[in-house]
């Protein structure tokens, strides 16, 4: 079994990709969807959450607000690294117990935060989904987002250019047709 790694800056098609190769069969692992789900669930994360920020961040059901947690940690590295020091062994430990439970001959792992913690050493392979930096933007602000709120985000990622010196394939997302064909060859020669 190959775990690939899929990469990328926000609003490039990360998960786009990941649902193309989920509809052709592959397992994929979403390690934000985890993480928020881990959120809700685990009563040590929970523990862990209330000892660093107090009741405050909690709803009113008791659960953690993602909202409230992000508006927290976004500008302030310290208290980033502190939640990240409990988020990121739980997601690494989830997504082993699901990797165990896997029996393709490809999986893959989507994380928007491969190179910032290193995580390319334990992936086999990591494809990197590229987009033009105006078409990233324009996405993200159909979610919402303000550019200048984009632009801050970009600027807390790995730089293009390096991400794509650190990846071993591509995945250009500038257009949905062109999608499908690169991800058949690569698959093809992952498989091979």
């Amino acid at each position: 079994m190959r775990v690939i790694g899929i990469t990328g800056g926000i609003g490039s098609g990360k998960s786009t990709v990941c649902a193309i190769l989920s509809a052709m069969g592959y397992p994929v692992y979403n390690s934000d969807n985890r993480a928020a789900v881990l959120m809700q669930e685990s009563p040590l994360i929970q523990s862990k959450i209330r000892e660093l920020f107090g009741e405050s961040v909690f709803s009113a059901e008791g659960k953690p607000d993602r909202a409230k947690i992000g508006s927290l940690v976004f500008n302030d590295a310290v208290e980033l690294n502190k939640l990240n020091s409990i988020i990121h062994p739980a997601v690494g430990s989830d997504f082993y117990d699901w990797l165990a439970k896997q029996n393709s001959s490809l999986v893959f792992k989507e994380s928007a935060i491969i190179f910032e913690h290193n995580l390319q050493e334990n992936l086999d392979a990591v494809w990197l989904v590229y987009a033009p930096e105006k078409m990233r933007i324009a996405r993200v602000m159909k979610r919402g987002l303000s550019k200048d709120e984009i632009k801050a985000r970009m600027s807390k990622q790995i730089a293009p250019e390096i991400a794509i010196d650190k990846s071993d394939s591509i995945i250009i997302n500038d257009e949905l047709e062109a999608l499908i064909p690169q991800l058949i060859k690569l698959t093809q020669s992952f498989n091979s």
